[in-house]
């Protein structure tokens, strides 16, 4: 993604975006690559320990879901299926 698709994406300005970004590159988890066929575009890339970082972020919310879910009982994890399903159904007639 460019840096306008994230500003467009985030709902944020450039200069926000721009302070996030600088704050990620700082740490070696994005780097900004020119457009090959646009120089004035400004391409964003994940390096590897920005991958690993999603890669431990995910496997800790999953822990943390797992150990929520595993204090339920049956009925309780029934009901919020049934929730999310009709959240689900509703939100996808609305998005038509």
């Amino acid at each position: 993604p460019t840096m306008g698709d994230l500003c467009d994406l985030l709902y944020l300005s450039s200069s926000t975006v721009t302070e996030l970004i600088d704050r990620l590159e700082s740490n070696n988890l994005v780097r900004r690559i020119r457009s090959k066929e646009d120089r004035r575009v400004i391409l964003l890339e994940i390096t590897d320990e920005g991958i690993s970082l999603l890669e431990n972020i995910r496997e800790k919310k999953l822990e943390v879901l797992s150990k929520a879910l595993s204090l339920l009982s049956e009925e309780e994890k029934d009901e919020i299926k049934r929730s999310l399903i009709r959240l689900y159904n509703v939100l996808k007639e609305e998005l038509k």
